[in-house]
């Protein structure tokens, strides 16, 4: 449940995050896998890398927990995830 928990964290944040970019640092969608690494980038060029940095750490917890046979200490990556989120979210 945690592995499903820290993918869904990830994407409902990712959504959040690109559509306040887009409405307010000018991002623009692209509705293709390129917006997961594109959106950072633009991230880090308005002065936002704190937010860029969580959302690219919460992307390496996603993938780590729908694709490796096991993850080491789900527990810790999953409470890490949700405060992240929370607060990413909160900040932008």
């Amino acid at each position: 449940m945690r592995r499903s928990a820290v993918s869904r964290v990830y994407y409902a944040t990712f959504h959040v995050v690109m559509d306040r970019a887009s409405r307010d640092y000018g991002y623009l969608i692209t509705h293709t896998s390129k917006d997961h690494s594109m959106i950072r980038d633009h991230l880090k060029k308005a002065r936002l890398a704190n937010a860029a940095n969580t959302l690219g750490r919460l992307h390496v917890w996603r993938k780590m927990c729908d694709y490796d046979d096991s993850v080491p200490e789900l527990r810790t990556i999953h409470e890490n995830a949700l405060r992240s989120a929370r607060k990413l979210m909160g900040q932008l």
